[in-house]
């Protein structure tokens, strides 16, 4: 897949790129565990059922971090997008870097 086309897909996936992007009501709670997560530097794996709000409190806490970091900070990568199914990890570091 070439360069231009992945960049395409991965804008899909970065709204926040051109602006704000609705995640729905915060719930505090669980975007401050978060945060004290990504400061202490784990890895962090968000569970639960189907349909229960994990991409939806994924995407408010991606807000905030846009927020004070700003859009170019973050990169999202959906890696259940089949169009991304043949891009290898090096060809996404070369987009990235």
């Amino acid at each position: 897949m070439d360069r231009k086309r992945i960049i395409e897909l991965l804008a899909q996936w970065n709204p926040w790129q051109a602006g704000r992007v609705d995640g729905g009501v915060g719930r505090k709670g669980y975007l401050d565990a978060l945060e004290r997560f990504h400061r202490s530097g784990q890895i962090v794996t968000v569970t639960g059922v189907r349909r229960s709000g994990k991409s939806t409190l994924l995407k408010q806490y991606l807000n905030s971090l846009c927020e004070r970091h700003g859009p170019e900070s973050i990169l999202y990568i959906n890696f259940d997008e089949a169009a991304l199914g043949t891009v290898t990890l090096e060809g996404l570091l070369e987009i990235y870097g």
